[in-house]
């Protein structure tokens, strides 16, 4: 059983790491990202319920469900966000809104993948594990 799941519909999985704009030498949010990590950030606290953070390493897998998976021509989307890409969001996010002490705790993203879907999801586990 996990420590911390969450199935919720997200208005778009994407890249912590692109389309940032740049101001004064460095590296800004797009108002985009800060829309779509503010909703995690929110909606993370909502099921945690104000709980102690998890200390200590732990597992995530991440499931992202997009409606973008496939072209009109039935193939595979080569324009959507690569997986490692798109787990940094939800993995800051999850230290933001306090579920996990720290993102560098995170030692496996075993089984996460995106899959497709009608409608934009995001599924998420988190396991405790044991000090390596």
């Amino acid at each position: 059983m996990s420590d911390f799941y969450i199935n919720i519909y997200v208005p778009d999985h994407i890249s912590s790491k692109n389309n940032r704009p740049i101001w004064r030498g460095r590296l800004g949010k797009s108002s985009r990202l800060r829309e779509v990590e503010a909703y995690l950030i929110e909606e993370f606290k909502k099921e945690w319920m104000n709980k102690p953070p998890i200390n200590g390493p732990v597992w995530v897998k991440f499931i992202f469900h997009t409606s973008k998976y496939y072209t009109k021509l039935h193939k595979r989307n080569k324009k959507m966000g690569d997986l490692v890409n798109l787990m940094q969001l939800p993995s800051d996010c999850l230290e933001k809104a306090g579920v996990i002490e720290n993102d560098t705790d995170i030692v496996s993203v075993d089984g996460s993948r995106r899959i497709p879907s009608s409608q934009m999801r995001l599924e998420l586990y988190v396991y405790s594990v044991p000090e390596l």
